[in-house]
């Protein structure tokens, strides 16, 4: 199975790709976003990875250069969002808002409120951490269409943490490959046996 791994160039980026490269049933291409229009990302896995600043300048600089990120998300197969990752698939096929939180969090851990739900997802336990790393968030208004078909698991601060849909987005405002994320093992097999 084949994987496409956009990078952001973010400092977290080699962390991610080094828990990947244990999956024995994947082959990992690792793309710069600058040369993603070069992609064909028709019925493709991707992995959008974090990155520095807000998402607007990503999709900015995709329009500037004829890619419409929304337009080429549709032809994927299944599509992985990491922090900034998260946003950008949100923002681009679901219209959700990106705003500044109310609690800037960078380099701390955030608790997952509905952990009955999240362990429909991830293997967890009772006391579990996720790190994050952004003074942004996502918003899902009442009338989004992702409210209807998305598993939604949010924080102790009303924050999405994870966005889930079966077959289509696996989406984290957190790092599963930070230290301070007590369950990265479990998340990445999750993501693996998404892709699967």
């Amino acid at each position: 199975m084949r994987i496409i791994f956009v990078d952001f160039e973010d400092s977290f980026t080699n962390n991610i790709i080094s828990y990947l490269s244990h999956w024995k049933s994947c082959e990992i291409e690792v793309i710069n976003f600058r040369d993603l229009k070069r992609h064909d990302l028709v019925n493709q896995n991707i992995i959008l990875g974090p990155g520095p600043g807000h998402p607007s300048e990503y999709i900015d600089f995709f329009n500037q250069n004829n890619l419409e990120l929304k337009a080429n998300l549709k032809k994927a197969r299944r599509i992985v969002g990491i922090c900034l990752g998260h946003q950008l698939v949100l923002s681009s096929l679901y219209q959700c808002t990106i705003n500044r939180s109310k609690y800037p969090i960078h380099g701390r851990t955030v608790k997952p409120k509905d952990l009955d739900l999240l362990s429909g997802i991830v293997e967890v336990t009772n006391d579990i951490n996720l790190q994050r790393y952004n003074s942004l968030y996502v918003e899902v208004n009442s009338e989004n269409s992702l409210l209807k078909q998305t598993k939604l698991i949010f924080d102790n601060n009303n924050e999405l943490l994870m966005a889930y849909e079966d077959e289509r987005i696996f989406t984290m405002q957190f790092h599963p490959e930070s230290v301070g994320t007590s369950c990265s093992e479990s998340i990445f097999q999750a993501i693996e046996l998404f892709f699967v």
